[in-house]
């Protein structure tokens, strides 16, 4: 089966077993547009009717993983309680996609991976990067609830106290202290990078699919990551794009005056 993009900013190709897709928007680093979000399930979906597929490598084309969401478009597909609303449907649907796969998914991590890149990389079993990467998830900068789910991932992979470390404070961290607070499988020097990822997927797709999906199953269960009741957040994703922090985060980012690996 070959496996199809619906659209030219995702791509995706299979080798030995592996699929890869790529976040194919380099000249922005990889920022993730709202038809990217709602694109990734189908391709996920077609991942895992594919017997001739046994892993996922999910990474970004270029020198990024990705830089985050395409603030850009904020004022328009989330300018709007219900469009807010949309827009985080949206991303939690790839997201739990992606982490209820029952084939093995690796992010591969160079540069930048933050905010909803690093949703994506949480998403995945495990996070290969090299020492060039720079993760961290910046939604207190923009005013944005961060989302259930997520939330969960993060705090189940590092721990409460450095899940708040990360989201309070928003920090870019480099690849040693990503390293260090378990937000990285692994961590291999640059030109290393490729090699080390796909012989751990080719690996990975050697092994009994059976196994694989069965011991993610138990060990995605006792993190309860998406199974204990959840809070409910969205008064405060509702109050939080109708207030100024955000309003202002968003038009001092189009005004070029804030950073834009957010």
């Amino acid at each position: 089966m070959t496996i199809h993009s619906s659209i030219s900013e995702l791509s995706v190709e299979v080798r030995n077993g592996v699929a890869i897709l790529s976040l194919n928007r380099a000249e922005k680093r990889n920022a993730l547009a709202l038809r990217m979000w709602q694109a990734i399930p189908a391709i996920l979906d077609s991942v895992e009717a594919d017997s001739d597929i046994s892993a996922l490598v999910f990474t970004g084309a270029g020198d990024h993983f990705s830089a985050g969401a395409d603030i850009s478009e904020f004022k328009t597909v989330r300018g709007t309680e219900e469009g807010a609303d949309s827009y985080r449907n949206a991303v939690d649907a790839a997201e739990r996609k992606l982490a209820a796969m029952t084939k093995p998914t690796i992010a591969m991590i160079r540069g930048y991976c933050v905010g909803g890149g690093c949703e994506i990389a949480l998403a995945c079993d495990f996070r290969i990067a090299s020492t060039t990467a720079k993760l961290g998830i910046t939604a207190s900068k923009l005013g944005i609830v961060y989302g259930v789910p997520s939330t969960r991932r993060l705090a189940s992979i590092v721990g409460p106290a450095w899940a708040k470390y990360v989201l309070f404070s928003a920090k870019i961290l480099d690849a040693a202290k990503a390293d260090k607070i378990g937000l990285l499988t692994e961590l291999v020097e640059d030109e290393a990078l490729e090699s080390t990822t796909f012989e751990f997927a080719e690996l990975l797709a050697g092994r009994s699919p059976i196994t694989i999906a069965a011991s993610k199953m138990v060990i995605d269960q006792f993190s309860q990551v998406d199974t204990l009741e959840a809070p409910d957040l969205a008064p405060h994703a509702r109050a939080a794009v109708t207030g100024t922090y955000y309003q202002d985060a968003v038009t001092a980012f189009n005004d070029k005056t804030l950073p834009r690996e957010v």
